[in-house]
């Protein structure tokens, strides 16, 4: 080794704690953020997330790599985050299912601990399901819904996407509040759900607004009503089920996560550049149209959020006695 090279890489040796240490005490972002969505591409999650990302790239000058690691319900996306360093370079577009659902109903994929492995981030939105029948379902509305529900000796019967899916326990909150027993038959997926539904082989569905608008417009299916707790511009004719039942709601919503350890800092500049994007004009009309809701709120409002949902269905999965087999 010549002595020029033998100086360089001394030179370098004596540079990197002090690259290292400048890294460290930069303002934060200074490198890449990774945003790991626990979904397939193309769901309300997935495209909230790619709305953050063009956000904070914009207002921080530092790229955002979507990640798509779908797998167990959610949950293994939501472990890689778990395991990664508290530093608020690796981040998650969780949700109820992720950090309120699953734990509940204690899936066997699931090896995080939702609440001591993550620091919540900031809320982003979210949607309510829509109760839809097969045009041949002798109700035109939710009291006769609920009244066919309560005359037919061998029950309505309504699909979900598994058992303790968010279709599933809409459905079971449905029957306890309405005083009825309906049927509920789980399929493995969206779209075997839906063209069942549609084939007349059940009779109803807790189902996604997006999935099943274009069925509602072209009269292959009838909504009846929305699990929010209004009517969604998109479908402003569609009350409220706690129209007939007080106190009903059941939506869907998104929140940022981090890994647990994130300093106060990190977490403050996540919360108030994210609610920023979510209160802009423009991002409230382009998700209004999605039929989402985006939901601006404090870092604190979230972590209350997240415990009162934990109360709220935990109390129905174990009244219900819903489990992953039932």
């Amino acid at each position: 080794m010549t002595l020029i090279t033998r100086r360089s890489c001394l030179g370098a040796m004596a540079l990197a704690p002090l690259i290292g240490q400048a890294q460290a005490t930069s303002p934060f972002p200074h490198k890449v953020i990774r945003l790991v969505v626990p979904y397939p591409p193309g769901g309300g999650n997935d495209v909230l997330a790619r709305g953050l990302k063009t956000h904070w790239e914009r207002a921080w000058g530092q790229a955002v790599v979507v990640d798509n690691k779908p797998g167990g319900n959610g949950t293994l996306g939501t472990e890689i985050v778990a395991k990664a360093p508290g530093d608020g370079y690796t981040v998650l577009m969780g949700s109820i299912a992720t950090h309120v659902i699953s734990p509940l109903m204690k899936r066997k994929s699931g090896r995080y601990d939702p609440v001591k492995e993550f620091t919540p981030l900031a809320m982003a939105g979210s949607t309510p399901l829509i109760l839809t029948v097969h045009p041949s379902v002798k109700a035109n509305n939710l009291r006769e819904f609920v009244a066919l529900a309560k005359a037919t000796r061998e029950g309505v019967s309504y699909a979900s996407v598994g058992n303790g899916s968010a279709g599933h326990l809409a459905g079971a909150m449905f029957e306890q509040m309405a005083g009825v027993e309906m049927m509920h038959v789980p399929y493995k997926g969206i779209s075997q759900a839906t063209t069942e539904l549609v084939g007349g082989v059940v009779n109803a569905a807790f189902s996604n607004v997006l999935n099943v608008l274009p069925l509602i417009r072209t009269g292959k299916l009838r909504a009846l009503g929305v699990t929010g707790t209004q009517s969604l511009s998109i479908l402003p004719d569609v009350p409220p089920i706690s129209q007939v039942l007080p106190g009903y709601s059941s939506e869907l919503w998104w929140g940022l996560f981090g890994p647990a350890g994130i300093p106060p800092d990190v977490v403050r500049k996540f919360n108030e550049e994210s609610n920023r994007y979510l209160e802009s004009a423009e991002a409230r009309k382009r998700w209004a149209e999605e039929g989402i809701t985006l939901n601006p709120m404090s870092q604190q409002d979230f972590v209350q959020q997240i415990a009162r949902d934990t109360v709220r269905w935990g109390d129905l999965i174990t009244t219900r006695k819903i489990t992953e087999e039932s």
